[in-house]
């Protein structure tokens, strides 16, 4: 318990000697959205599609899935309002709202797009962010990636698919009870960094989501950058380097697995099984291993920050920075992806 103590009170040290030197300059954005948007979407709106449309999530919802609720917002208004009805209604429990909230919507996404391999992106982390927007008193925002991080500093196990927000949430109220409360100069240091335009979050769950997010998910300063490589050719003739370009994306193979979301990938080995069950590496279980830890990398440990040096064959054809982590679109057979800014590009491309 000592250990873990010590833990926390280094990563909160590190998050205000980050703040002392940055401010809040990258994710002030967070505060001042919840300001604007307190209390939506609506529900007493006519239109649902018109308001909806109108609340800008930012990043806070993975790309695929913004287009996936405006697909909703738009197609199904009344019904898609509906599952926000019962998501918002706090006489029901969290674990039983977000349940029916992902049923019911993955109904309706089917109708209007049934190919069960495109997910509906109506996952924890954007319902953690509807809930947020709504009501940022009782909610803040999540990521599965620092949820799990988390949980190894504390050294417990964390929870399954549709039970991890509601474990977040108690984990978050600790974190703030046993130490955010107790710390002035942390409080004071944040109140000093925000302007009259940003949400007051006397629950300091913002605060909370903030701490863990910057100082277990994000490349700052204290915390330093990975750099990874990955191809651009799925080996025959086909390149995707000038689609990687065009669309400032990260992008690799092995699109018959499916998205990893869905899957609810945990480890290398699962990703193993579902490289076996599309045909790959039969008999060459070195060579799936291997390719199974390059997937879950991509998909589990790359995240906003990091440096990704895209190569054809040994050369280097352009290094970009990380903005946004794993999405999965099918695209022209490279379906797994990241989204990226270009810091450097091979002379001779065009920009």
């Amino acid at each position: 318990m000592e250990d873990k103590f010590k833990k926390i009170i280094d990563l909160i040290s590190k998050y205000k000697e980050h703040i002392k030197r940055n401010g809040l300059k990258d994710e002030i954005y967070k505060w001042e959205l919840l300001a604007k948007y307190n209390g939506r979407p609506d529900l007493n709106s006519e239109n649902f599609f018109e308001e909806f449309k109108s609340i800008d999530f930012r990043n806070l919802i993975y790309h695929n899935g913004k287009s996936a609720a405006y697909h909703l917002a738009k197609e199904r208004g009344d019904l898609y309002k509906n599952c926000f009805k019962v998501l918002f209604d706090e006489s029901k429990m969290l674990i039983e709202r977000i349940k029916y909230f992902r049923n019911e919507t993955l109904k309706l996404y089917r109708e209007l797009v049934p190919n069960e391999k495109l997910s509906h992106h109506h996952d924890e982390r954007t319902i953690a962010t509807f809930l947020t927007f709504h009501n940022p008193n009782q909610y803040t925002l999540y990521k599965d990636t620092f949820y799990q991080k988390y949980c190894k500093l504390l050294e417990i196990q964390s929870k399954a698919v549709g039970e991890k927000y509601v474990h977040y949430l108690v984990l978050i109220e600790a974190f703030i009870q046993d130490y955010i409360i107790k710390d002035s100069e942390l409080i004071n240091l944040i109140n000093a960094n925000l302007n009259k335009d940003c949400f007051e979050d006397s629950t300091h769950k913002l605060l909370a989501q903030d701490i863990l997010y910057q100082m277990l998910e994000k490349k700052t300063a204290t915390t330093g950058r990975d750099y990874w490589r990955i191809g651009t050719s799925d080996g025959g003739d086909n390149n995707f380097w000038d689609y990687m370009l065009k669309n400032n994306v990260a992008c690799i193979g092995w699109s018959e697995i499916g998205d990893l979301n869905v899957a609810a990938i945990e480890n290398k080995t699962e990703i193993e099984t579902l490289l076996k069950n599309a045909g790959y590496y039969q008999g060459d279980n070195r060579t799936l291993s291997r390719k199974a830890g390059e997937i879950y990398n991509f998909y589990n440990d790359l995240t906003q920050g990091d440096i990704v040096l895209a190569l054809d064959g040994l050369g280097v054809l352009g290094i970009v920075v990380v903005t946004e982590e794993y999405y999965y679109s099918e695209v022209y057979g490279f379906d797994h992806l990241a989204e990226v800014y270009w810091q450097i590009k091979s002379p001779g491309l065009s920009n």
